[in-house]
């Protein structure tokens, strides 16, 4: 078993551009998993069939009738262009939604949230896990 000597010195290097190329890529990565994570969610959330379960009521997820909605679902992770930080990380923000426009309309006006709600239900677990998964990424020096 090797013994550290007295007055043995230990020396930490700061590459800062390493630091950030690191951060960024954790970051990323784990903005990434998010969003494929949610759109899992989003889509399990309103795969109630109609023809099973009727149409759904006003504070239910919207039901499935033709699939269209529910393959709308997309996400992305997009550069807002401002630094956070004092080593120059850009933020990124992570998108979730649909394209087709009764997707907003169940969104807003009837009563029936489907992508606000999922994002509500998730959003303790979804921090837990970017925390958890940035915070690995840096410790292990790889990306999560």
């Amino acid at each position: 078993m090797a013994l550290m000597r007295e007055g043995a010195t230990v020396r930490f290097t700061w590459h800062r551009r390493n630091f950030k190329k690191l951060l960024e890529d954790s970051l990323d990565g784990r903005m990434e998993a998010l969003g494929k994570y949610l759109v899992k969610k989003v889509r399990a959330n309103i795969s109630t069939p109609v023809a099973l379960f009727g149409h759904s009521s006003p504070g239910e997820f919207p039901h499935l009738d033709t699939g269209r909605l529910r393959k709308s679902i997309f996400y992305r992770v997009e550069a807002t262009g401002k630094h956070v930080s004092k080593i120059g990380y850009k933020e990124k923000r992570l998108i979730v939604g649909t394209t087709l426009k009764y997707g907003l309309y169940h969104e807003y006006v009837t009563g029936r949230s489907f992508l606000r709600r999922t994002f509500r239900e998730e959003q303790a677990w979804l921090r837990r896990s970017l925390w958890k998964g940035t915070k690995l990424g840096l410790v292990a020096g790889r990306q999560v």
